[in-house]
């Protein structure tokens, strides 16, 4: 998702995700799953920004940077979720990963 954020999809043709508003998008599942990526991405890029990776240098840089600063967010964001269930390595099973992201990514309703 790091990728298409920034870089977009070019074998579908579609500009960086983060550039496309929800009015661009064409039924309610897309737009639900937009706001939660949304919401998602804002949360890792505090903890890129953390680690010294603005959002305006991270669009500049090459695959390999890019794919590092998401690395070092990611793993400070992981860090952050509560209840690893044990694991003090900071890794944890996929599945409760996906779990604890699905949970944290809720959008807050204002």
């Amino acid at each position: 998702m790091w990728l298409y954020w920034f870089r977009g999809d070019a074998k579908q043709r579609v500009g960086p995700f983060r550039s496309i508003t929800l009015s661009e998008l064409t039924n309610a599942t897309s737009k639900r799953a937009k706001t939660k990526v949304t919401a998602l991405m804002k949360d890792i890029l505090a903890m890129a920004q953390d680690v010294g990776y603005l959002e305006c240098i991270i669009v500049q840089l090459p695959v390999a940077k890019l794919l590092e600063a998401f690395d070092l967010a990611f793993s400070k964001w992981l860090r952050k979720l509560p209840g690893t269930l044990g694991w003090n390595d900071g890794t944890m099973p996929c599945d409760v990963a996906c779990g604890l992201m699905r949970e944290v990514s809720k959008p807050s309703r204002i």
